[in-house]
């Protein structure tokens, strides 16, 4: 990451980083959709899909722990979500602070 060289460069670097992490988390949010409609034998895909990316995410971890033929891809993918929903907390922070920042901007 470069150093700004004003304010308004810094706040733009800061809202491009903000940006790109928001889409990211997209990503992954759809990753546990997907898995969800895959990995069970029971069909839960629609319901799980309605559910916040926490619960979703707890949900897919705790499928995941049970399932006694783990390889190393259902391990990857294990550990991937586990660190996602960790994340998950740091995510909401930022978006939050984006969208009041941006309300406070459209005020002046």
């Amino acid at each position: 990451m470069t150093k700004p060289s004003s304010s308004s460069d810094h706040y733009l670097e800061w809202e491009t980083l903000v940006g790109r992490a928001i889409l990211r988390f997209g990503d992954i949010e759809l990753i546990s959709i997907r898995c969800l409609a895959l990995i069970p034998k029971d069909k839960i895909g629609d319901s799980a899909a309605r559910l916040d990316f926490s619960r979703r995410a707890d949900l897919l971890i705790e499928l995941l722990e049970a399932r006694m033929d783990r390889d190393a891809s259902v391990n990857e993918v294990l550990s991937g979500m586990k660190r996602a929903r960790r994340l998950s907390n740091l995510r909401n922070l930022i978006a939050c602070y984006e969208r009041s920042q941006y309300r406070r901007n459209r005020a002046v």
